[in-house]
């Protein structure tokens, strides 16, 4: 429907029509949160698959935190560069996406764009 061809998980990484549709999916959970629920303000599209061969999932398939938190500490890093420091509070605009080889003036550019669906 959406006319993304993507073969790879980094092929449809780097799909800007998907990038959006899951901005836009994003937007539209957050809006139907009850009071109580913190919405997403921030995400990253993983360059692999989570899943039992490498030992992100358990047989059950439950996450593994401790292996996804290690192999993912960059990531989960670059998520939380801008909180406060000694708490989570964001002072970023909701939902802004990195992505790798995305400077700054294309992850403000592509805010933008979310923030105008």
């Amino acid at each position: 429907k959406m006319g993304v061809y993507a073969s790879t998980v980094e092929e449809a990484r780097q799909d800007q029509t998907l990038t959006q549709a899951v901005i836009h999916g994003v937007q539209q959970a957050n809006q139907s949160l009850g009071p109580g629920h913190a919405p997403v303000k921030r995400f990253f599209i993983l360059s692999e698959d989570l899943h039992l061969a490498n030992n992100h999932l358990t047989p059950t398939l439950q996450l593994r935190r401790s292996v996804v938190i290690e192999k993912f500490a960059n990531v989960i890093d670059d998520i939380y560069d801008d909180c406060l420091p000694g708490d989570r509070k964001q002072r970023q605009p909701d939902i802004p996406i990195s992505k790798p080889n995305m400077d700054a003036a294309n992850m403000d550019a592509a805010n933008m764009d979310a923030a105008n669906m």
